[in-house]
């Protein structure tokens, strides 16, 4: 195969709505509610090559995208991916920038939120700061695909075991004298 061999054109999104996990079936299931922005197009271009290699080199998660399809079509040769983007970049935290969309038209919805983590990303943490929030996680992550949710959701059903199910002192018969 030699030339483009593939072409393709998306439309975006300008953020995500909700981004997480969610247990379903006893299962913990990511998901992901996005606001469609059609006016946002990205195309795609694949040419067979002598390696792998994607053009602009920051988009790392295209290129395992486009291997990982190549394989799952039992195509082993490589490719070079060109990228043409009209999509602004962000890094992650999409989830913290639609909470703060919606934080300033009705600030009480912040009530309803748990911030799993503060990326390491200097502007995620700024944005949780102009909320006046802080994460239940602080580890410092950068993986994204809703990955503080995921560990979060254990230790929220922790505490709410904990909250639910532990016995008073008194309950326990212990003698606070002692």
């Amino acid at each position: 195969m030699s030339g483009c061999f593939g072409r393709a054109e998306a439309a975006g999104h300008a953020g995500e709505l909700l981004q997480g996990a969610i247990r379903f079936g006893g299962l913990i299931e990511p998901f992901l509610i996005t606001l469609p922005a059609p006016w946002l197009r990205s195309r795609a271009e694949i040419a067979d090559a002598e390696a792998w290699s994607v053009e602009p080199v920051w988009k790392p998660k295209a290129l395992n995208a486009a291997r990982l399809a190549a394989l799952e079509f039992g195509w082993t040769g490589s490719a070079s991916l060109r990228v043409h983007s009209a999509i602004p970049v962000a890094r992650g935290y999409g989830s913290s920038a639609a909470a703060l969309a919606a934080s300033r038209l009705q600030p009480a919805v912040l009530d309803y939120l748990f911030f799993a983590h503060a990326s390491a990303e200097p502007a995620h943490r700024a944005m949780l700061a102009s909320m006046g929030v802080e994460p239940v996680l602080g580890l410092g992550m950068r993986l994204g695909e809703g990955s503080g949710a995921a560990l979060l959701f254990p230790i929220l059903d922790a505490a709410r075991a904990l909250y639910t199910s532990m016995a008073t002192f008194e309950e326990a018969s212990v003698n606070a004298a002692l």
